[in-house]
C-alpha cells in the first residue's frame, strides 16, 4: 500500500515495486488509504505524512494497532530529529526525508518486507489470507485484530495447521480432536468446521483455505 501524492514519485515507486513482483495499491488520499488498509492485507505501508490532512501520526498509531506486523515506511519533508523521533514512536519502521530517490525508496521498501518475512519465520508465525497465527501461543489475528477462538474450534485449527496440505477425514477429526471412535456423528465435525470458516475465511461459503474434499473430508491450505 502506497499512500503518496499523485505525482511522478508515487507512480515511479509503484512501477519499481511492481517490477519486483509486488501487487501495489497507490492512493493519494488518507481516508481512502485507511479504508483500503482496514479491508485487506498488506505487507507494507508507504505513507507520505503530508497526504493525511489531520494528525498523520495518529494515522500511523491506528495503523499499528490495526496491523501490528505491517512495517511502515514514512515520507516527510520534515527532517529534524524531534519529528523523526515522534514518527518512530508512533509506529514507523523507517523514515525518509523528501525528496528521496525512487530507487532508494524501493530498496528500503524491499528491505523492510524481507525483514518482516524473516521475523515471521523466526517467531514461528503462520500467515494466510487476512490471518496471522502465532504458533507458540495460538493467538489468531485477522486484519490485526485478535480473534476469539477457543475450545474445540481452536483444537480444530491446531490440528489443521499440524496437518496442513493433507486430506483429513471426518473420522480422523473425530478420533484425534474429539477422542471419539463413533462414525455416525460427522455433523458435529461439519458444524465446528463451519464455525472455524466463519472466523478465518473472507467468504465462508466459498472457502479458500479450509476446503472440502468431496465425499472424504477436509484439507487446510495456508
Amino acid at each position: 500500500m502506497v499512500i503518496e501524492r499523485a505525482d511522478e514519485h508515487g507512480s515511479a515507486l509503484q512501477r519499481l515495486l511492481s517490477v519486483n513482483g509486488h501487487d501495489v495499491v497507490l492512493t493519494d488520499e488518507g481516508l481512502d488509504g485507511w479504508v483500503r488498509l482496514t479491508e485487506d492485507h498488506y505487507d507494507l505501508m508507504v505513507l507520505d505524512l503530508q497526504v493525511v490532512e489531520s494528525n498523520p501520526l495518529d494515522f500511523c498509531r491506528r495503523a499499528k494497532e490495526r496491523k501490528p506486523f505491517m512495517p511502515q515506511l514514512l515520507l516527510s519533508s520534515e527532517g529534524e530529529a524531534p519529528e523523526v523521533i515522534r514518527a518512530l514512536e508512533a509506529g514507523a519502521s523507517s523514515y525518509c526525508v523528501k525528496p528521496v530517490n525512487p530507487f532508494e525508496l524501493a530498496a528500503r521498501a524491499e528491505a523492510l518486507m524481507r525483514l518482516k518475512n524473516d521475523l515471521e519465520w523466526n517467531e514461528k508465525i503462520l500467515r494466510f489470507g487476512d490471518n496471522l497465527v502465532d504458533l507458540q501461543t495460538y493467538h489468531v489475528f485477522r486484519n490485526g485484530r485478535c480473534l476469539d477462538i477457543s475450545g474445540v474450534v481452536l483444537d480444530l485449527l491446531k490440528y489443521f495447521i499440524k496437518h496442513q496440505g493433507e486430506m483429513v477425514t471426518r473420522n480422523d477429526l473425530l478420533r484425534d480432536v474429539w477422542g471419539c471412535q463413533v462414525n455416525n456423528v460427522t455433523r458435529t465435525v461439519d458444524m465446528h468446521v463451519s464455525k472455524l470458516r466463519r472466523k478465518l475465511e473472507r467468504d465462508p461459503r466459498n472457502p479458500r483455505h479450509l476446503v472440502t474434499v468431496q465425499g472424504k473430508g477436509y484439507r487446510f491450505i495456508p
